[in-house]
């Protein structure tokens, strides 16, 4: 019988508890470039998994076949609370089939677009989750890559779960030189095709608290060469809203010379991390607070630039958009 603390396996041919036929195909949690992602159900133990499916001639015709075994290898190998478990693989002629857990609160950047800005205690969660995953990492001489809010999901209980290893990759004393990740959080040494270190996952973490304090990048600029300018300038400035001790982690994160920026271990000891609490309220649970009234704002316009005569009495009606509900057809019964 399969349990969720069965180490990671695979299966390339004959029989494995991994076979897709083992399971029920569900409900589609997902797409990426490559394939899509369901819920599924071992069929026997009942089980729930996601599905990340993917197809072979697309990675092969994209020249990402490496890349993709490269996560597989570096993932299958990871146990951290705040580090997505790959659970299996397996494959057939056209595809290859990876289990993960479950994450049902879906990604970090779902809940950006929601809210908008998160409160400091919420940010701080997740900011120190995020490092708790990244000192682990780094003290096994990996680096991630990638860090982004859309490879940070959130799991049943709200907590933060570090996703996709595409990019991660070992790191010695020699450093790499690759430049590989999303261009608004890339490192001023990666942008410059300098050696870089695991501090470019350091800097990553900087921007992504700038993110979801303020609600949007550091470096926002009109086009993606400005933005690189700005980067590799370490040109930024942090609003008056943001408290000293997010705005002081932010400066030693987000530091130019990468000898001098803090790493995992040390931004996850700084003073405010450390007043931080990993288990505060998730921010699923988070009621982003109602926007001024429409009403109010109209009023207060209209009365400060309309004669009486043309103001109409009443009160102006704001629909909020409902949630679309999802009724695509899914292979296998719905989970």
């Amino acid at each position: 019988m399969m349990s969720s603390d069965d180490r990671t396996s695979s299966s390339s041919s004959g029989s494995s508890p991994w076979d897709i036929e083992n399971f029920n195909i569900g409900v589609k949690l997902g797409k990426g470039g490559f394939g899509v992602v369901h819920k599924c159900e071992h069929k026997k133990t009942k089980a729930l998994f996601a599905l990340k499916v993917l197809f072979k001639a697309e990675l092969i015709e994209s020249g990402v076949l490496a890349q993709l075994l490269k996560e597989v290898e570096v993932q299958s190998t990871l146990r951290h609370k705040y580090i997505l478990r790959l659970r299996g693989v397996s494959q057939d002629s056209r595809r290859v089939y990876l289990y993960t857990d479950v994450c049902a609160h879906g990604t970090l950047y779902a809940h950006i677009k929601r809210v908008a800005r998160f409160p400091e205690d919420i940010a701080g969660k997740y900011t120190r989750q995020l490092l708790n995953a990244l000192c682990y990492l780094h003290s096994k001489q990996l680096v991630h890559r990638d860090i982004k809010p859309e490879n940070l999901l959130l799991s049943s209980s709200g907590d933060l779960v570090l996703a996709d290893f595409g990019w991660s990759t070992q790191i010695g004393e020699d450093g790499r030189i690759t430049v590989c990740g999303t261009p608004e959080y890339l490192a001023p040494e990666m942008l410059q095709r300098e050696i870089y270190t695991e501090k470019v996952d350091c800097w990553a973490a900087g921007v992504l608290l700038y993110e979801l304090l303020c609600g949007r990048s550091p470096f926002i600029a009109f086009d993606q060469e400005e933005m690189c300018r700005k980067i590799v300038s370490c040109a930024y400035t942090v609003p008056d809203f943001v408290s000293e001790g997010p705005k002081d982690f932010i400066s030693k994160a987000l530091r130019k010379n990468a000898e001098k920026r803090y790493s995992s271990g040390e931004l996850f000891m700084h003073a405010w991390i450390q007043e931080c609490n990993e288990d505060f309220m998730p921010i699923v649970d988070y009621q982003h607070p109602p926007p001024v009234s429409a009403v109010a704002s109209v009023s207060v316009l209209a009365s400060s630039v309309l004669p009486k005569s043309l103001l109409v009495e009443g009160e102006v009606q704001v629909e909020a958009e409902g949630e679309v509900e999802n009724k695509e057809n899914n292979a296998g019964p719905v989970i």
